[in-house]
């Protein structure tokens, strides 16, 4: 099983290279699996990169 990765949206803006305008709305509308920790929020990663990996077979 893999260990669930939780970063923040700046990181992850960095990572993915998508911007945190973008995740942070995503996050707000509830379709991005997160954890509130104190007043950030912290994406879990591996979660979020199968969910984009869904939407680009979708879309292709």
């Amino acid at each position: 099983m893999e260990q669930a990765i939780y970063l923040p949206i700046k990181e992850v803006a960095k990572r993915t290279g998508l911007s945190q305008y973008y995740i942070r709305n995503r996050v707000k509308a509830g379709e991005i699996n997160t954890v509130c920790a104190g007043k950030k929020y912290l994406v879990n990663m591996p979660r979020f990169i199968e969910q984009l990996e869904r939407e680009g077979e979708r879309n292709e």
